[in-house]
């Protein structure tokens, strides 16, 4: 048992050992890849994950401090670059490589650049509006919690392109609306009669019965008359060995005519043996077919007896339709919700439905009357409010993405390829932080233009960081 357990604790010592060696040389191919591609950070990260696994091996040490040596190398590069974007006031690239440089080595210094000029960026590239509402329909709170829309209260304006936002519900309508559905219920109309499915399947199994009966019947007449012909055979046999019996008790012993009835002698008796078996088999078999007969016939009687229980027809329901009216009463609020940004105004569509059902008695089909109960004028007014002040929110956030997206439009015209970088990372920080994968990659290749691959450049996570740090 010791060995055994050894076995298994060597084996599994072993299998661990395949896969985690199995997974090193992986990863240093990985390594080796990147490196041939100039990709050194994804170089270093794969070489890292190999020490973990095989940490005193000296190939990989030496390949994961190559590879970070390189990687800080294109850091330094990407600092000087970052502090000279700053000081040349390209915002955009400055915030992005200053990410970058904090997200790699949580420089403090890098940090504070990037939460400065994201913060900044943020405030410039806001939008901001003067909300004007009824607090009591939409409460105090509208818009308070869409990303990249700031609210300014009173008469201070924080840029020149704040809005001017009034938002209000106009007065409400109620009307009614009755349609008509049509519906099909069913009632027992009366009785038919019809064959008895139970009566059908009892005859079926009565036939069957019967013709089993005639199978085993036929059978034991099969083994009688066998009985009968080996009996005749055996007879015959008999009265020839009779024969050859007495012929025998007249020759000599010693001449060739007796020995060969001698040999017939034997042969008949052997026959005859053989008839003897056979006639005894069947005997039995007979004995066994009376009995399989006997068994036969009742089971037959049996099931003869069910037809003085199971009548032949039967009475069945008769089903009908039954064509009725259900009578659909629709209860509609309608209102509209005003938004008017400097002076353009547009209405939105709000509307609210309590719809119920309602139909006489209908005894035929035993369904009771039902009365229409629709909501009230007040309950149906407050979920039409709910709606307003959803549709307002919609609308906030509309504005916040259509500033959003007027951001990429600028930063799409630019000419100066700075001035374009800086114009997506706008985009990018207002509204909803991120841009879309297209955008993603123009900026990620004109970092790539000057930098190289030796870094990564995630741009919706370097959009992101703050203020995560």
């Amino acid at each position: 048992m010791q060995l055994i357990k050894l076995s298994r604790v060597l084996m599994s010592v072993l299998l661990v050992a395949t896969v985690s060696g199995c997974a090193h040389h992986n990863l240093m191919e990985a390594g080796e890849d990147y490196t041939s591609q100039g990709r050194y950070e994804l170089a270093m990260q794969a070489y890292q994950k190999a020490l973990k696994l095989e940490p005193d091996d000296q190939e990989t040490m030496d390949q994961f401090s190559q590879s970070r040596d390189r990687f800080n190398q294109w850091l330094t590069s990407v600092r000087q670059a970052a502090d000279k974007s700053y000081a040349q006031d390209h915002r955009g690239k400055a915030m992005l490589l200053y990410g970058k440089i904090a997200d790699a080595t949580q420089d403090p210094t890098a940090l504070t650049r990037y939460n400065e000029i994201h913060q900044e960026m943020a405030d410039n590239h806001q939008l901001y509006i003067q909300l004007e509402k009824d607090p009591i329909l939409f409460g105090n709170y509208l818009g308070e919690e869409i990303n990249g829309l700031t609210l300014v209260h009173g008469s201070i304006s924080h840029t020149p392109e704040t809005s001017s936002v009034y938002i209000q519900r106009g007065p409400v309508r109620f009307h009614y609306q009755e349609t008509e559905s049509p519906e099909v219920g069913q009632y027992v109309s009366g009785q038919v009669p019809v064959d008895n499915p139970e009566y059908a399947s009892l005859q079926q199994e009565a036939s069957m019965h019967r013709h089993r009966v005639e199978h085993e019947r036929n059978q034991l007449m099969t083994y009688r008359q066998d009985q009968k012909d080996l009996g005749r055979e055996r007879r015959s046999l008999e009265k020839d060995l009779r024969v050859v019996e007495n012929k025998l008790s007249k020759l000599d012993p010693a001449t060739s005519e007796y020995q060969q009835k001698k040999l017939e002698q034997e042969d008949l008796r052997s026959k005859i043996s053989g008839l003897n078996d056979r006639i005894r088999w069947t005997k039995d078999k007979i004995h066994e077919q009376r009995r399989d007969v006997d068994h036969a016939e009742r089971e037959l009687e049996d099931i003869l007896t069910g037809f003085d229980r199971i009548p032949p027809t039967i009475w069945e329901d008769v089903i009908s339709d039954y064509h009725y009216t259900r009578y659909i009463l629709s209860k509609t609020a309608e209102s509209t919700l005003i938004v008017d940004i400097d002076g353009r105004r547009r209405e939105v569509p709000l509307e609210v439905v309590s719809e119920d059902d309602h139909y006489p008695d209908h005894p035929t089909i035993s369904l009771a009357g039902k009365s229409a109960n629709l909501e009230s004028d007040q309950a149906m007014t407050q979920r039409l409010n709910n709606e307003a002040r959803t549709t307002a929110e919609n609308q906030l956030k509309s504005m916040v993405y259509q500033h959003k997206q007027g951001l990429l439009a600028l930063a799409n015209q630019a000419n100066d390829s700075e001035e374009r970088l800086t114009g997506w990372v706008a985009h990018g920080i207002a509204g909803n932080p991120g841009v879309e994968n297209d955008v993603a990659s123009k900026m990620r290749a004109h970092l790539e233009l000057e930098f190289g691959k030796a870094g990564e450049f995630d741009i919706n996570h370097l959009l992101t960081l703050y203020p995560t740090f």
